[in-house]
């Protein structure tokens, strides 16, 4: 009789089969079976992304390393130019859907449905709450834009363009003038960044930031959001942030934020008879907040967003007519033949500002939104429709939609004449401020500041390039080392 075994016991005889036989059918069965997975798993690749939008020519290293060198825009402009208006970005795992055409563009912000991507929740590190009025992706946010909305009013934007002109002349007697009879030249982006901070305190917050506190709001906002742009790579770095410097260092970046922000509300319950309507004032009065540290959340973010992005526009159209001086003689002629009162509204003013925003937009990666439903896109300049799922990260980018040659010819061209007689695609395509329940609330005030401290600044005065810059992009196009040296026209 046989004798009795386990079946651990390699090698002895089982009936006609060893184990090891028994391991080696067992193996070869488990080898059979992950090839006919791997062949259905083609099979159902081959059906669903054939509707597919190409992938970018780029791989996940190239732009990883295009995002770390802030040239995440020309990657974006270089793709559509190579594979198509709508077309995948992949890095590693993630697959993120570009789309650089207006008519989807639209129809997408439009779409009261689509929520933010939650790339926008980098933001959060500069305030450290878990809602404010930009990044949060669910109907938390509207509270506060619904309170906020009356401080955008005709009537405050008045007012705020009397505080744009006062803050302008200062800088023109405090800082240019000097600059001129020194014969300095001056980093524009900088200058305008101080310019624009001072404006958005005394307009929104009736606050004075000292010395001290602008540069502290500058150079901490900018430790706090370089480290969150990390961590969006890499979001262990945050969670073992106790381990890691410069986490550590930009937590308490957040820290010194929130403190200014929490001055600034402080300042506010100490005015006898504060503005009525302004952005402060209808923060504090908004209930919906449940403490300070929320409302601090929302300054923080409209300080944030409201002074860099309207400076930086300012500085991108000077240098552009620093470099086209025929633009800017045409400008200044235009400037000098209307009244004081007529020359932020002249037609000419008004082409530059378009011209500069498509061309150099700050917003320049654009907006995303997450996909809450099917979306069927028709890849521009061809018959093919692609199929983008639900769930699906998307991503509309203002620079390379602003370049699109089907859109504007001589797309790279400083050329403010072509919005005299502009296309339905032109105006169509142009879409600085995003559009939709989303769009950017603070829009009227950035256009007062825009009309009204260029119309100050080319009346009386010519820019010239001393020192050409770079733009480098980290959640804004910034001209970085772009100096002009100014003269009296």
């Amino acid at each position: 009789m046989a004798p009795y075994l386990m079946n651990y016991e390699w090698g002895y005889e089982w009936g006609h089969l060893t184990t090891r036989d028994l391991l080696t059918t067992d193996l070869k069965s488990l080898a059979c079976t992950i090839l006919l997975l791997i062949l259905i798993y083609k099979v159902i690749r081959l059906k669903t992304d054939k509707n597919l939008p190409p992938f970018t020519p780029y791989s996940s290293m190239s732009i990883i390393r295009e995002i770390a060198a802030g040239r995440m825009p020309w990657l974006l402009l270089n793709s559509a130019r190579e594979v198509g208006s709508t077309f995948i970005l992949r890095i590693f795992h993630r697959k993120i859907v570009i789309i650089n055409d207006a008519n989807v563009t639209r129809e997408i912000l439009r779409d009261s449905s689509q929520e933010k991507t939650s790339g926008y929740n980098q933001i959060k590190a500069l305030h450290g709450q878990q809602h404010d009025i930009l990044s949060t992706r669910d109907s938390s946010w509207n509270h506060a834009r619904m309170a906020m909305a009356p401080a955008f009013s005709s009537r405050h934007i008045r007012r705020m363009n009397a505080v744009v002109v006062k803050h302008t002349e200062n800088f023109i007697t405090n800082k240019l003038d000097q600059m001129m009879e020194e014969g300095l030249a001056f980093d524009v982006g900088e200058e305008m960044i101080w310019l624009t901070l001072d404006i958005i305190c005394d307009t929104a917050f009736e606050y004075e930031l000292s010395h001290d506190e602008k540069i502290s709001f500058r150079s901490e906002a900018d430790i706090v959001m370089k480290e969150a742009s990390r961590n969006h790579v890499t979001p262990l770095r945050w969670i073992f942030g106790y381990l890691n410097p410069a986490t550590k260092r930009a937590r308490a970046g957040t820290k010194i934020l929130v403190d200014i922000a929490l001055k600034v509300i402080n300042s506010y319950n100490q005015l006898e008879s504060p503005i009525q309507g302004t952005v402060i004032d209808c923060i504090m009065k908004n209930q919906s907040y449940k403490n300070d540290n929320e409302r601090a959340a929302d300054i923080i973010i409209l300080l944030f967003a409201g002074h860099d992005t309207t400076a930086y526009s300012i500085a991108w159209i000077l240098i552009e007519l620093a470099r086209n001086p025929i633009d800017q003689a045409m400008l200044h002629k235009k400037l000098k033949s209307a009244t004081s009162d007529e020359r932020k509204d002249t037609n000419m003013l008004g082409h530059v500002i378009k011209e500069g925003l498509r061309l150099h937009p700050v917003a320049a990666n654009g907006f995303g939104r997450m996909a809450q439903k099917d979306i069927i896109v028709k890849q521009k300049g061809s018959n093919l429709d692609f199929t983008i799922s639900k769930g699906t990260p998307l991503f509309m980018p203002s620079f390379s939609r602003h370049r699109d040659a089907d859109y504007y010819e001589g797309p790279d061209v400083f050329r403010p004449s072509r919005w005299e007689n502009p296309s339905e695609k032109a105006v169509s395509a142009f879409m600085p401020y995003a559009l939709g329940k989303r769009n950017c609330i603070g829009q009227s005030l950035a256009n007062a500041e825009l009309y009204s401290i260029l119309a100050l600044l080319l009346y009386e005065y010519h820019f010239s390039i001393e020192d050409e810059g770079v733009d480098y992009t980290q959640l804004t196009m910034k001209p970085k080392g772009f100096r002009l040296k100014v003269t009296r026209s």
